[in-house]
């Protein structure tokens, strides 16, 4: 089975009166990693947070957050050449690419009924994005919201009896231990526990699961979890 997996690059863009606020992550082999780096560094912006979202992948996908503000035009300009870099490293646009469609057959109906949550198909990849309402989170006194990366999510793709999910939780502090037992009890493989950020108030906590099998099993776990958190946002 593929996994899910889409080298693209990401990047957020928050308006804040006359300056822009950037922040995200870009998708990144190992033979990346350094150059772009260096790259980053040399433009002014910031690493907030370097990590990976799976295990046993092959190649090695590593996930590099940055972020930095400052005027429009110049901070566009500091983007585009972090992302000219990929590409010259690569030896081409990742992003130019046609991502095919993999097989799905999974009954999305149950599964909204299972998360209470309805997602969105793309490419035979069923995703919830999962907001966290409950929380007024700040970056350098900015709102951060579920667009520019707050958020919990989970992606589907397979057949009934033999799905395939992956995604990320936002947790708060006192979130984190039981998310995680919930979830390693539910047979769902926790694969990263880390920051996406530095100085946002309060402070949040991303994790990243893994999890192979019928995919009604996958999903009642995983709201089992999200029990845990103080999310209330139904789509």
């Amino acid at each position: 089975m593929k996994s899910i997996l889409n080298f693209r690059f990401r990047y957020f863009i928050l308006l804040f009166l006359v300056s822009l606020m950037v922040m995200g992550d870009i998708v990144l082999t190992e033979t990346d990693l350094k150059p772009v780096q260096q790259e980053v560094i040399r433009q002014g912006l910031t690493i907030t947070a370097i990590h990976n979202h799976f295990v046993r992948n092959h190649p090695n996908i590593i996930y590099m957050h940055v972020g930095g503000s400052g005027i429009t035009e110049t901070l566009a300009k500091k983007v585009k050449a972090v992302l000219d870099k990929v590409s010259e490293v690569r030896g081409h646009n990742p992003a130019a690419g046609a991502v095919p469609d993999v097989p799905y057959t999974i009954d999305n109906k149950k599964l909204d009924d299972i998360l209470g949550y309805k997602g969105e198909m793309s490419k035979g990849v069923y995703k919830y994005t999962i907001g966290r309402p409950d929380i007024a989170l700040k970056e350098h006194h900015v709102p951060v919201s579920t667009f520019l990366g707050f958020n919990t999510w989970a992606a589907f793709q397979g057949s009934p009896d033999h799905a395939a999910v992956a995604g990320d939780f936002t947790m708060l502090e006192d979130e984190v231990a039981v998310v995680i037992k919930t979830l390693v009890e539910n047979g769902i493989e926790v694969v990263a526990v880390h920051n996406h950020m530095v100085h946002e108030q309060p402070h949040i906590f991303f994790l990243h699961f893994w999890a192979v099998g019928p995919a009604e099993e996958l999903a009642k776990g995983l709201k089992a979890a999200l029990d845990q958190t103080g999310t209330k946002m139904r789509h």
